[in-house]
């Protein structure tokens, strides 16, 4: 029988953002079940959430084709994965973090949780799957070693999630957003916000997560305010206190492995990104960004962004071409997940 959207289930960590963004959005685009869940056995898992047809149940893995399973770990998973594949269940081991690179940040706030066993406890896990399934080109590389299926499904947004306008203001709103895992890739954007700030008497930062504005005396400007985290549902709203976007990013291979989900998110909104190439390689500057390694390049590109008004305008309007039309779920960001199946189980839904 012919593969359908029934015979396919997207098991993401909880209710998390990267669930959603890695599991849920492509499930619920495609018509897929998914279900947010936590646990290191799956016969004992505690369900978070879920969008599937038979409601708020924990779901029977047997009854289906193909489960791609996020970031599952240890013996009980092994043996589970083993389990489906003896019964024809195709399995795919989701990934989109270069998890083995955490340890090796000292600022991480789970840098703790990825030592040596639960490393391997992973590595189990991604050997025994039919294939992985990760966000970049780099990852695919990195984690050939453990499976030699690797599937790239860049991450897509939904368009329809982020039709919404930008409020009118006076001000010009440089905005940052990311967790304390995120700490020290806003480090070196700080000269360039202060010196913003200085010069422009319109200009304000706003932080959503980790609350720049205190740990870097940003407070002392008067023009500076700091944002909570804010859940999946309502980040695209909290998007839209921003004018230009900085992006998070460190040299190093735990960011080598990022995506560039942040200019997605925020070229959804026709809001343009300053952020450095190697973690936002699609940013073409000055047409669909601003590409910036240093403070300095970043400070020289805010300051176009709010000198030349045309510049700006024109680079709001291709971000959100491209997002449209190039990273968002309603186009390629499905294609690419059914590809996958194709691939896996000979069909496509």
């Amino acid at each position: 029988m012919p593969l359908s959207s029934k015979d396919v289930l997207f098991l993401g960590r909880g209710a998390s953002t990267i669930s959603w963004y890695r599991c849920g959005a492509p499930a619920f685009s495609l018509g897929c079940d998914w279900v947010g869940a936590g646990g290191d056995d799956p016969n004992k898992l505690n369900l978070i959430t879920a969008i599937k047809r038979d409601g708020m149940e924990l779901p029977v893995l047997d009854d289906y084709k193909i489960v791609i399973l996020q970031q599952v770990k240890g013996q009980l998973w092994f043996n589970e994965i083993r389990r489906l594949k003896e019964k024809r269940v195709k399995v795919l081991y989701e990934i989109d973090d270069y998890i083995h690179g955490v340890s090796k940040l000292e600022h991480h706030e789970f840098k703790g949780a990825y030592n040596k066993k639960t490393i391997a406890a992973h590595e189990l896990c991604m050997r025994a799957a039919d294939g992985l399934i990760v966000s970049t080109d780099w990852l695919a590389k990195r984690y050939s070693k453990f499976n030699r299926n690797v599937y790239v499904c860049k991450n897509a947004v939904e368009a329809k999630r982020y039709n919404l306008e930008i409020p009118e203001r006076d001000t010009i709103n440089i905005g940052w957003a990311g967790s304390t895992g995120h700490a020290y890739a806003v480090d070196k954007w700080i000269p360039a916000i202060r010196q913003i700030l200085d010069e422009y008497s319109e200009a304000r930062f706003i932080s959503v997560g980790l609350n720049v504005a205190e740990s870097h005396r940003l407070y002392e400007t008067g023009r500076s305010m700091a944002l909570p985290i804010s859940s999946i549902e309502n980040f695209p709203g909290v998007l839209t206190n921003f004018d230009i976007a900085l992006g998070p990013a460190e040299h190093n291979n735990f960011y080598a492995g990022k995506s560039d989900l942040r200019m997605l998110e925020v070229g959804a909104l026709s809001i343009p990104l300053v952020g450095d190439p190697f973690v936002y390689k699609e940013i073409i500057h000055g047409e669909t960004g601003m590409a910036a390694v240093t403070s300095e390049e970043a400070y020289e590109g805010m300051k176009r962004l709010i000198d030349e008004e045309e510049l700006y305008e024109e680079i709001c309007y291709n971000v959100k071409d491209y997002v449209d039309s190039e990273r968002s779920m309603e186009n390629k960001g499905c294609e690419q997940w059914e590809r996958v199946f194709v691939q896996v189980a000979g069909q496509s839904i």
